[in-house]
Parts: structure tokens; sequence; C-alpha cells
């Protein structure tokens, strides 16, 4: 995970860059898809993106999974 000293998640492209078996919480997830987390968690609990459940409260992303999101965005025939 990289975060500052202050808290904040560093820019997306260094979180990119990471291994894909390693999983984000929301707010990382959040920062690779310039969405809000709470935006990216409203997804989830509606089935809208895929997403690694460790529990009912506790969801996941790997950069595989996100990089299904983001490509289905920018397909002009999907919707999410």
């Amino acid at each position: 995970m990289n975060v500052r000293k202050n808290g904040d998640v560093e820019d997306a492209a260094d979180l990119w860059r990471g291994p894909d078996d390693e999983l984000l919480d929301a707010r990382e997830a959040a920062v690779l898809l310039t969405v809000k987390p709470s935006t990216l968690l409203l997804w989830a609990r509606e089935g809208r993106v895929p997403v690694v459940r460790l529990g009912p409260r506790h969801l996941r992303w790997t950069r595989p999974l996100l990089r299904e999101i983001r490509d289905a965005a920018l397909d002009p025939g999907c919707r999410i």
C-alpha cells in the first residue's frame, strides 16, 4: 500500500505499478478509478463492479479487477 505519512494515498500512476495480487481498499481503488470511495462502495453493493469480499463489511479490489472496471467504463457499449 502506498500511503504518505499524512495518510493520503499516492497518485494513481504509482498505485497501478504494484503487484496484481495485492488487495486494495476502497480509498486506494477509488484513486485508481478517479471516483470517490463512497461511489465505488455503492457500485459494489449494487453488484455493478466486481469485488473481493473478505466479510460482509470488508471489500477489496485487485489491480486486475480494477483494470476490468476501467476498461468496461471506456467501452461505449457498456454501462457501469
